[in-house]
Formats: C-alpha cells, sequence, structure tokens
C-alpha cells in the first residue's frame, strides 16, 4: 500500500560534483578515470564503453566527466525511474533545481549547483549554511516556497502568478526548473544518459533474475530493487555515493591524485 498523495522529486543541474570533489583534491587523469567506470559498471567492458562514448575522457581533468557520469548514476537517472513507476499510482512532479549558490566559494572545487544545495532556496535559510542571498536568489526562495506551501496545503502545484508545475507523464517526460533566471519547463532530461543507465539497470536485473531462478526464484532482487527505488533521495543513496567514491580513494590512493579524506562527512552534511 501506498500512500494516495502528490509525489515530488528532483535533482540538481551538478549532483556528483559534491561527492567526487570532496574525495579526489587533485585531477584525474584520462587512464585512472577510465578504471573508475570500468568499476561503476561492475567491469563489463561493453558498458564501460558506452558510458565512455556518452561521459568521454579530457586530456585536462577528468573528475569534470565522473562527476557528470556519477551524478547521473546515482541521481539523476534513478529519480527518472522513480517518477516513472510512481506516475502510474499517484499525481507525481519532476523539479530540476540549476542555481549556483553565490557563496559556493565556501565550498571545495567548482561545485556548481551540488547535491543538496536547494534546501537552503526552499525552506529560505542561506544563514544555516553561511550565506546570503542575492536578490535573484530571493525571488527564486520565495518562488520555490510558494510551490511547496501550496502542495502541502492543497495538493497542487499551481500557485497563483507562478509557471504551472505539469504532472509527470512518462510520455511527454516534463519537468520544472527552478534558476535565478526564472522558472521555466524543459522535456526529456538527460534522456540520452539516461537510456544508457536504464539499459544497464535493466541488464544488471536480468543477472539477478538468472542468477534468482538458478537458486530457486527468490524475491529478494526485486524487493531490493523496489526499496532502493523509493528511498533514492534519501540518506541510503547519499550513503552509498560516499561509499563509492571513498573507496576508490582508499583502494587506489596516492599522492598524484588523491587528497585527504577527513573532511568528507563534514562537506556531506552541509
Amino acid at each position: 500500500k501506498i500512500a494516495r498523495v502528490p509525489f515530488v522529486m528532483g535533482t540538481n543541474a551538478d549532483e556528483g560534483t559534491l561527492f567526487v570533489y570532496s574525495a579526489y583534491n587533485r585531477a584525474l587523469s584520462a587512464e585512472r578515470y577510465k578504471k573508475i567506470v570500468k568499476d561503476l559498471v561492475d567491469g563489463e567492458e561493453v558498458w564501460q564503453e558506452r558510458v565512455l562514448e556518452v561521459y568521454p575522457p579530457t586530456t585536462g581533468d577528468n573528475r569534470v566527466p565522473l562527476s557528470k557520469a556519477f551524478g547521473d548514476y546515482k541521481f539523476v537517472c534513478s529519480t527518472r525511474r522513480a517518477v516513472r513507476a510512481s506516475a502510474v499510482h499517484v499525481p507525481t512532479y519532476l523539479y530540476r533545481f540549476t542555481a549556483v549558490p553565490s557563496c559556493s566559494s565556501q565550498t571545495p572545487g567548482p561545485l556548481g549547483s551540488f547535491h543538496s544545495c536547494e534546501l537552503g532556496f526552499v525552506f529560505n535559510t542561506p544563514d544555516s549554511y553561511g550565506c546570503t542571498f542575492t536578490p535573484d536568489e530571493t525571488i527564486l526562495s520565495n518562488n520555490m516556497g510558494q510551490y511547496w506551501t501550496t502542495l502541502a496545503t492543497t495538493h497542487k502545484l499551481n500557485p497563483p502568478g507562478l509557471v504551472p508545475w505539469p504532472r509527470y507523464e512518462g510520455d511527454r517526460d516534463e519537468n520544472i526548473v527552478f534558476a535565478t533566471s526564472g522558472v521555466s519547463i524543459q522535456t526529456h532530461l538527460s534522456q540520452t544518459e539516461c537510456d544508457l543507465w536504464d539499459d544497464i539497470e535493466r541488464f544488471r536485473t536480468d543477472e539477478s533474475s538468472a542468477d534468482d531462478v538458478a537458486l530457486g526464484g527468490s524475491d529478494v532482487p526485486r524487493v531490493v530493487f523496489l526499496v532502493g527505488s523509493v528511498l533514492l533521495g534519501g540518506l541510503l543513496l547519499s550513503a552509498l555515493a560516499v561509499w563509492f567514491l571513498s573507496r576508490h580513494s582508499v583502494m587506489r590512493r596516492d599522492s598524484s591524485d588523491l587528497g585527504d579524506l577527513g573532511d568528507l562527512g563534514d562537506l556531506c552534511s552541509q
């Protein structure tokens, strides 16, 4: 059973940067990046090749494509799967937050619109992380607050005077965009990237199902998949993100491209 109430999920434009730049405080080489991608897809070379086609290595700092790949894999595309499943049952709404906090220089690396930075805008609490909003940021925060309070009080997302937030439907694949330049609607967010990660997820699920049949038809893999989808935007996947990148830092530590991970927990709690 599920609660028959509207469901909102969303992601930020730079979901992966907080984790990557916290774990790796120096530039990543192309070769190092390729090894990390291979581990990300469980050593499957065919998927490694496809991921590298979509997120190609660069001659410079490969923390940039790694941040994009990791953010899509763990957050953006998992969120798309979750809202598509939810939309079958309850009114579901998807957002994309692209604003870069004006005080983001207080955090390490070029984080952009990093994981969790939208919370200060939703709740109008820039002081909680030592910031003061610019006039444009104040307008954005006020608009986001109107959407959230209207949802809480009316179960609808059409505040007077603001852009109506379209209900998510898989065929239209629409989402609202929150930016300091204004609020808008877009379609097919990260479609190429998410189609790839969906293919990889189906491959993994099919492999698990084959193992499942061999072991007598256990429902455990399906249950685990459903639970993981439901808990996507919360602490579980954040913890998994930190675990994955920290694992590489510990297993592949060297002075040329890895830094001190001592502040990782503090950064992710901000």
